[in-house]
């Protein structure tokens, strides 16, 4: 690892998934590295990789392990498959891969009476080493019996640590079973002087973790490493949307995706997939879409919220990106107590925060979270939020409504097909007209336009609809 500089060794890497080069991930990847390179002179230790699914974590931790193979390292992957998965199941592949080309006599000389604890999690090994004696039902529930498997995988890392570095990926830890996770943190203390690193990511929050668990996660945070991926930066989207399409790409294009996506790769490279099958990158529409993938992904983070969670984040959605706990306690149909529970396990679950400096305002923590519940709205139930919304707005604006009159119109002029048709093409033209005093010609033709497209739902007003083409002329001119 030391014949080339950090900087070379990053730049250089291309992603072994085939999907193309790491892009602006070179800090990130660069303090792996030297994390790896401190393994290495036997200052072993974990490090830990954060971050939103699509983030990039896997992929980062993959260039990680490409670099550490070349460097002839043992690398051994594995990840958190749930419940589904038997206890310790990613410690049994730790132990298969580390013993895989080593035979009974090696184990027994090398690692003595850990060999035989090593049969818990690797059966399949008394192939190699004679059985065990059966432990008492008394001894196999016991913390001295634990300590000692425990103390076996410590003893097996660092044997094979002894010749070569050691690499353990541990990939959706938030996925392991609970026994993983503290073998993880008694494995974490036990090796800070040998050429061992695990390297292990996560989602950042996890609230449905036991206490138990969290204590565990909170002492490997303390004794080891800890990096969190953000989004990437615009000009980095840039370099992504260039690999993934082949073309250099318009700075429109750019500004649109990384505000769309806010930097999140798997994102962007959906956004990207889509826009190419369907030819219509470098004519892009002005909403971007959102691919099926990044709403897979969204909805399994909005699995875990109950069912007037669920609901009430919906109407946030439906208030816009950022919105404020007055309006939604007004619109929502149930208590200001269920809202506020809402909004709770919202926030434990990284998908809405409080905004900084803004007493009683939320915002979501991805823009597509929003737009991914407004998408799965049923037409009459977003018909019916929009409205909830408008009448709410009224309430909370009452005696400052004329600085809000766009919002308002907004929501009026959404729901108008099963709202209030006079309602809403009233509150648009007065946002209009005052849109026009403030010179917001923009704005104003907009207004202008919605208003006359939904007065044609309605009966023949001949004369507001002259008075509202006139508006519309003069924003225009």
């Amino acid at each position: 690892m030391a014949g080339n500089r950090p900087d070379e060794r990053v730049s250089a890497f291309a992603d072994p998934s085939g999907a193309g080069p790491l892009v602006g991930r070179v800090r990130e990847l660069r303090k792996l590295i030297e994390s790896f390179e401190d393994a290495c002179g036997g200052r072993g230790g974990v490090h830990l990789v954060l971050g939103d699914p699509g983030a990039g974590k896997t992929r980062l931790v993959g260039a990680l392990a490409e670099q550490a193979r070349a460097a002839g390292a043992h690398v051994i992957w594995t990840r958190g498959w749930g419940r589904s998965a038997p206890a310790y199941w990613p410690w049994v592949e730790v132990v298969r891969g580390l013993t895989q080309d080593l035979d009974g006599a090696t184990l027994r000389r090398e690692l003595g009476c850990a060999a035989q604890q090593l049969l818990r999690l690797a059966p399949d090994l008394v192939e190699r080493l004679p059985p065990p004696t059966p432990p008492t039902g008394e001894d196999e529930d016991s913390d001295v019996a634990r300590f000692a498997l425990f103390d076996a995988l410590v003893a097996l890392l660092r044997v094979r640590s002894a010749s070569s570095p050691v690499l353990i990926v541990m990939d959706d830890l938030q996925a392991v079973d609970e026994g993983s996770l503290i073998a993880l943190d008694f494995v974490s203390r036990m090796l800070r002087d040998a050429a061992v690193l695990l390297v292990v990511t996560a989602q950042e929050r996890v609230p449905e973790w036991t206490p138990e668990r969290q204590q565990a996660l909170q002492n490997i945070l303390r004794s080891g490493r800890r990096l969190a991926l953000g989004g990437l930066s615009r000009d980095d989207v840039g370099r992504l949307i260039e690999s993934k399409s082949g073309a250099p790409a318009c700075a429109a294009l750019v500004d649109a995706v990384h505000a769309k996506t806010e930097g999140n790769p798997f994102f962007v490279r959906e956004v990207i997939a889509l826009l190419l099958a369907e030819g219509r990158l470098e004519d892009p529409p002005a909403e971007l879409p959102l691919p099926e993938g990044v709403r897979e992904t969204i909805r399994r983070r909005l699995e875990p919220l109950g069912q007037h969670e669920f609901a009430t984040l919906e109407l946030a959605a439906i208030i816009g990106r950022t919105f404020a706990l007055a309006t939604l306690e007004r619109a929502a149909p149930f208590e200001r107590d269920r809202v506020l529970d809402a909004l709770d396990a919202a926030t434990d679950l990284g998908l809405v925060e409080p905004v900084p400096d803004r007493l009683g305002d939320y915002r979501f923590c991805h823009v597509l979270i929003g737009d991914t519940l407004v998408s799965g709205m049923p037409i009459a139930a977003r018909l019916n939020a929009h409205r909830l919304v408008g009448e709410a707005l009224e309430q909370v604006y009452r005696g400052a409504i004329e600085a809000h009159l766009p919002e308002i119109a907004h929501h009026f002029l959404c729901a108008a097909s099963r709202g209030d048709i006079a309602k809403a093409v009233d509150y648009a033209e007065r946002a209009a007209r005052r849109a026009l005093e403030t010179l917001a010609f923009e704005q104003a033709g907009d207004l202008f336009e919605r208003a006359l497209a939904v007065l044609e739902r309605a009966d023949t007003d001949v004369p507001r609809r002259a008075g509202l083409l006139l508006g519309l002329g003069t924003a225009q001119s």
